[in-house]
């Protein structure tokens, strides 16, 4: 696990912290919605602080592995060089819609980026890096825990006070065909991995953000409400299209479609007084956003 901390008081002072989540692009294949891709990171760079790419970023598959049908690689990734050099560029530069000097970039391994790591001796996430110019920390091999410092929004210029709020964040999935399947077992693992606000799981290419309430007591033995997420952060496959030719593997395999989406995570810390107790509440709101409610419906 990646533990990685941000100090952003003066950030959340004036405005909440705004942290997008894609996941399971999947680029390189007739079966991602590169438009919808293209719009969702046009629409994130207006006012996102963070972003994290949680895995799959490419469809690359190596040619000696079985699953690979250069029937459902678009033209524009074979015409020219390489096949995996090709997406890598196109990802690079759909993402630098995004302003790297404000924005925040993580890059987390999924299993096609692990496969091309492993058989060819080729890290993408480690190309991507060095053209971007991201730091080290940028990089996730497994589990990122993030740790945010925050400030009261409501306590003017004062930095000092500080609250800190946790998100995990791994490519890895729990099992089960339906959300409340995923959700048991989400946190039944997920409490015993670290201590979180929001956690968020990507690879079964499921969309949603589901809130559930925990209390906590104060030092004044007070009741506090705190609201966990627990995510999917969607994906930009489409699992059926309407195309006179191959179909993809969900379509052959019977599988249900994919939500094509993304997550935004709002975070913001505010002081209280209960009781005459003072204290600091972080509060965040997930979305699940879905690109054809954003967009418009795109075959």
């Amino acid at each position: 696990m990646k533990i990685v901390s941000l100090d952003l008081r003066k950030k959340s002072i004036n405005s909440p912290v705004i942290i997008y989540v894609f996941g399971d692009i999947h680029l390189g294949t007739k079966s991602c919605h590169e438009e919808y891709f293209k719009k969702s990171c046009e629409y994130a760079s207006k006012d996102a602080d963070i972003v994290i790419f949680n895995g799959d970023l490419l469809d690359f598959i190596p040619p000696k592995d079985r699953r690979i049908d250069l029937g459902l690689i678009p033209d524009k990734y074979l015409k020219k060089g390489n096949i995996l050099t090709n997406q890598i560029e196109e990802f690079i530069n759909i993402i630098k819609v995004f302003n790297l000097e404000k924005t925040k970039i993580f890059l987390i391994e999924g299993n096609h980026e692990e496969k091309i790591r492993r058989t060819l001796t080729i890290d993408p996430l480690q190309h991507i890096s060095a053209r971007l110019d991201l730091s080290g920390d940028n990089l996730v091999y497994g589990s990122l825990l993030l740790k945010l410092y925050l400030s009261p929004n409501n306590r003017g210029t004062d930095t000092h006070t500080k609250k800190i709020w946790r998100l995990n964040v791994a490519h890895g999935r729990f099992g089960g065909w339906y959300i409340g399947g995923k959700l048991n077992r989400f946190i039944y693992v997920s409490n015993r991995i670290c201590e979180a606000n929001v956690y968020v799981r990507g690879h079964s290419h499921d969309l949603f953000a589901i809130p559930i309430t925990y209390l906590r007591d104060t030092r004044n033995n007070l009741l506090i409400e705190e609201i966990k997420y627990y995510c999917y952060s969607g994906s930009f496959y489409r699992a059926y299209y309407q195309e006179d030719g191959l179909a993809n593997y969900v379509e052959k395999k019977d599988l249900p479609p994919a939500s094509i989406g993304f997550l935004k995570i709002s975070v913001w810390c505010r002081r209280k007084i209960i009781n005459s107790e003072e204290i600091l509440e972080v509060n965040n709101k997930v979305e699940a956003l879905n690109c054809i409610d954003l967009f418009g419906y795109k075959p």
